[in-house]
């Protein structure tokens, strides 16, 4: 009966602590992702600035 008992508080124990992190690492995924897209335009943008500058220097 003891083993019982503590095997259920365990479980509640896991249930609760993953209620309250699944919205957590939901957000750190969202964070995540944010990061990178940031990263990935930063990229092209830097990217664009050099070939505009590449085209500039082979006009003149």
């Amino acid at each position: 009966a003891l083993r019982q008992q503590y095997e259920t508080n365990l479980v509640n124990k896991l249930r609760r602590s993953t209620t309250t992190w699944i919205p957590g690492l939901s957000l750190v995924a969202k964070g995540y992702i944010l990061l990178t897209a940031v990263q990935v335009l930063l990229w092209l943008h830097l990217l664009l600035i050099q070939s505009i500058k590449n085209l500039v220097l082979v006009k003149h």
